[in-house]
């Protein structure tokens, strides 16, 4: 895309696989909510708000996780290759 001064501007993908490093960290956290939002309502015995709302979002941070370690391991796309 140009603008007005003829600058190419390349679109923002919000899909785009992080640098190594920041895939590491993205994992770590994944890995610490599953176990804050997964695990720990059902062991002290959490409402039942929370007891349906913890796997939830637990279960859409894995599947962006396992997205995130599927595009590093199998894509040769690059802006899904990792950096670093």
């Amino acid at each position: 895309m140009h603008d007005d001064t003829g600058v190419v501007h390349q679109p923002a993908h919000s899909l785009q696989i992080p640098p190594a490093e920041p895939l590491r960290r993205h994992l770590t956290r994944a890995a610490v909510i599953v176990v804050v939002l997964g695990v720990l309502p059902f062991a002290w015995d959490a409402g039942a708000a929370w007891q349906v709302t913890g796997p939830l979002v637990t279960v859409a941070v894995v599947v962006r996780a396992l997205q995130l370690v599927w595009r590093a391991v199998f894509s040769t796309v690059a802006r899904h290759l990792v950096r670093g």
